[in-house]
């Protein structure tokens, strides 16, 4: 026969209502603005180095929901007048990436994202553990 104490599984309720959204939500901040990091990294690693501007001009962006809470990071690259001012203008990562009409296309981000893909299992593996670890606490 299953038994249990009205009053500790009270306790746990208030526990998990109180305690896990806020963990959950600090550990993910910090899971997805580390794998883009890291993905960041591996695409600059890839990156074609013929002056390396392109490279330069790669940056993780966080994106924010209404309300500032942060929901996704991107990876994306400087473009415009403050970044050719800088020497980082890579607006033209697509003509390498895609080709052109007198350019053969030489991939560097579509390969690099699809050899990140196991990492993604390893992080989300990770974020559960550190999770569950906070939570038994």
């Amino acid at each position: 026969m299953f038994t249990f104490d009205p009053k500790s599984l009270a306790a746990f309720q208030r526990k998990l209502e109180r305690d896990f959204p806020r963990a959950a939500k600090k550990e993910g901040r910090a899971l997805v603005k580390k794998v883009a990091t890291e993905l960041r990294n591996d695409i600059k690693a890839a990156a074609p180095l013929d002056t390396g501007t392109l490279r330069r001009s790669l940056y993780v962006k966080v994106l924010r929901d209404k309300f500032g809470e942060p929901t996704a990071a991107d990876v994306r690259v400087k473009t415009g007048k403050k970044a050719q001012a800088k020497n980082r203008d890579g607006f033209y990562w697509r003509f390498i990436e895609h080709g052109t009409v007198k350019m053969d296309d030489k991939p560097f981000v579509h390969p690099t994202l699809e050899r990140f893909r196991p990492k993604l299992k390893k992080h989300y593996d990770e974020y559960m553990k550190t999770l569950a670890d906070g939570f038994n606490k």
